[in-house]
């Protein structure tokens, strides 16, 4: 159906790679743990991560093709097939008391704890997880990149689904660079949605 009030969009009007927003929830088997107050080496506090992130990657999207050999030709169909998606991205400065780096530290924490091994279950926390979600997947989230044009109106939305992450990145430290220390972690999803705003 035609609209009947089309928007009048000049052709100069182009995405900026500086219009975006992430928003992540904390996956079930850290919202218990998510507190507003000073910093605890129990706690963590996801504002801090949010604040501080400057780049991220939608990753690319492919349904390859599958090439059929007739007659001395090739001629190609497609696999109906989506192959994994690469990890993807996320880039941030490190804030002074290191609140948005442990965050992500005490996912990795959680996933596998690093002096005991193994996945921390509920029986480690004083809550449980909810009921509908289970146990072994109460580390995954669904983490949302919101698109937005130059008036910073949100108008397109990436939901990647069953996301968590894989990777923290390293840290160089330097005493002859005193520029901000950056740091980037990677997740892996599941599914990927896109949705217009």
């Amino acid at each position: 159906m035609a609209d009947i009030n089309p928007t009048v969009q000049a052709p100069l009007n182009k995405a900026r790679k500086d219009k975006f927003r992430l928003i992540l929830t904390l996956p079930p088997i850290m919202r218990d743990i998510n507190i507003r107050t000073p910093r605890e080496d129990f706690f963590v506090n996801l504002d801090s991560l949010q604040f501080s992130i400057y780049n991220i990657t939608v990753p690319k999207i492919t349904i390859p093709e599958v090439p059929l050999h007739i007659y001395q030709q090739n001629y190609n169909v497609t696999s109906y097939d989506r192959p994994p998606y690469p990890p993807a991205a996320i880039n941030f400065a490190i804030d002074n008391e290191f609140k948005n780096y442990w965050v992500l530290w005490k996912w990795l924490e959680l996933i596998n704890d690093p002096l005991n091994a193994g996945y921390i279950s509920k029986e480690a926390y004083p809550f449980n997880p909810p009921k509908t979600i289970p146990e072994q997947y109460n580390y995954v989230t669904d983490m949302v990149v919101v698109g937005m044009d130059e008036y910073n109106k949100d108008k397109i939305k990436f939901t990647f689904k069953y996301a968590f992450i894989t990777t923290l990145g390293e840290l160089v430290y330097n005493f002859r660079d005193p520029e901000e220390t950056d740091c980037y972690f990677e997740f892996v999803f599941n599914q990927l949605d896109i949705t217009l705003l």
